[in-house]
């Protein structure tokens, strides 16, 4: 009913912790694009924009045993979820959730992160805010840092996740459109970043990374 113009539904805060479990199953394809995308020795500060259960900030500090990571949750019920796995993982010391929304950003929320993670997340904000969530992003990363970005993008009629995950998100309040992944692209582009890598997730799916550095530091993928 909600595909046809009935009120969307207003239950997104309901399955904050539901959605952070799920999310898990998808990792197995992100964490071989983490493992290339980020430095493996060396402190590298690393924040997850949209952290929900810690499992992709807890990958990047096995990669790098110097990593240090901060999570950013806005859904209390998911900090304290993140918050048990990460002491369960025993990296409570090395990584730190904060419950707060990045739209208003924290005082406390740094601005020299080396990566910024931002998964899975993109479709959480309208189509016209995008380009300048994006810039926001960037404010927060230190000279040549980057940003790595994964999403499910439009399918176009190619990819039947793609297909059940937006009309999902089409009605639920709290939800968009998802992404076009052209679109993606010159969003980063206004917002000050090189797109230096675009790579497909999982065989046949419209489930993509990218990693994007500042323009004032070019690199080559």
């Amino acid at each position: 009913g909600r595909l046809t113009g009935e009120p969307l539904g207003d239950y997104l805060d309901e399955v904050g912790p539901l959605v952070a479990r799920f999310s898990r199953l998808i990792e197995p394809y992100v964490h071989a694009f983490l493992a290339e995308a980020l430095p493996h020795r060396g402190l590298v500060r690393v924040l997850d924009v949209g952290c929900g259960s810690g499992g992709y900030l807890a990958h990047c500090a096995r990669l790098n045993p110097e990593a240090r990571g901060v999570g950013l949750e806005k859904d209390p019920s998911v900090v304290a979820f993140a918050r048990e796995n990460l002491e369960a993982w025993g990296l409570q010391e090395r990584v730190r959730i904060l419950g707060g929304d990045f739209q208003q950003s924290p005082a406390e929320l740094a601005r020299d992160f080396d990566v910024i993670l931002f998964c899975n997340a993109l479709y959480y904000f309208p189509l016209e805010e995008r380009a300048g969530l994006l810039g926001r992003l960037r404010e927060h990363l230190a000279p040549g840092g980057r940003l790595i970005l994964v999403c499910q993008f439009l399918g176009h009629g190619k990819d039947v996740f793609a297909a059940n995950l937006g009309a999902a998100t089409c009605s639920m309040r709290g939800c968009w459109p998802l992404p076009d992944l052209d679109d993606t692209r010159q969003q980063l582009a206004e917002a000050g970043f090189d797109v230096v890598r675009v790579e497909r997730l999982s065989p046949g799916s419209t489930f993509y990374g990218l990693v994007a550095r500042t323009a004032a530091h070019r690199v080559t993928s």
